[in-house]
């Protein structure tokens, strides 16, 4: 599991205290952390959307969420564990709240 840094890219006020952000991330191995803390107190939903880099062996991209820290598994056309990220890139709408 590799800890990666997202890159802000818009940022979208909701009512209440909800909002949008959309980051930037670059997988770099099979299932990758990424801490929001520093954007959110607690994270609703993320959407992940494979934008560069995709193949047979860097096929899909599956979140989970535990407070404000979201683990991206990867996969590839077959199922199993993704094998080559090579020049992947991955957007995440991550909807939260904050205070």
């Amino acid at each position: 599991m590799a800890a990666i840094v997202p890159t802000l890219v818009i940022n979208t006020e909701l009512s209440g205290r909800k909002k949008i952000q959309i980051f930037t991330v670059t997988p770099g191995s099979v299932s990758d952390t990424i801490d929001f803390s520093g954007y959110f107190t607690a994270i609703n939903a993320v959407i992940p959307i494979i934008t560069a880099g995709a193949s047979a062996n860097f096929m899909d991209v599956i979140p989970s969420i535990s407070g404000t820290s979201v683990t991206l598994a990867t996969y590839n056309a077959a199922g199993s564990n993704a094998t080559n990220w090579t020049s992947a890139t991955v957007t995440l709408v991550v909807i939260g709240e904050y205070n």
